[in-house]
């Protein structure tokens, strides 16, 4: 992990890692010497996957052309607390019914679409409150309670 290299006369940071079962190898490389890159670049990956799920995979928050700080603020805050909601719920559900697992080794659908898709048909059901309830109580109980979506 960090190996220093010259390449082209600038000074890098190499880490490689390959997990079990993985295909690739993931590389970092970087002009700086970090404690642990490949953690680092893993955290960095979660936060764009969020955000991916806040704009185009999900809430399309850009659709809402809001501009003044103060406002995407408040639009971020709320959207955070959707999608862990959706996340949560999605993890829950894929405990109860896992979610088929393609050739290529991914899930047919993330943890947050699963989840988005089990919030939105609570929605199209006839006792709408009693299954929304049911997706809250995600906030509510732990895993070691076995709680379903």
């Amino acid at each position: 992990m960090n190996h220093p290299i010259n390449l082209w006369g600038l000074s890098l940071y190499v880490s490689i890692e390959k997990r079990k079962g993985a295909k690739e190898q993931m590389i970092v490389v970087s002009n700086f010497k970090f404690e642990d890159p490949l953690g680092m670049y893993r955290r960095r990956w979660e936060i764009e996957t969020m955000f991916g799920c806040l704009k185009t995979r999900g809430f399309r928050m850009e659709d809402t052309h809001i501009t003044e700080p103060d406002k995407i603020e408040k639009v971020v805050f709320v959207l955070a607390i959707a999608f862990c909601w959706a996340y949560r719920t999605g993890d829950i559900q894929d405990r109860t019914q896992a979610i088929e697992v393609k050739t290529h080794g991914r899930r047919a659908r993330s943890l947050f679409r699963e989840g988005l898709n089990q919030i939105r048909m609570a929605f199209f059901e006839k006792c709408v409150l009693r299954k929304f309830m049911r997706l809250l109580s995600c906030f509510t109980c732990s895993e070691s309670e076995g709680c379903t979506a």
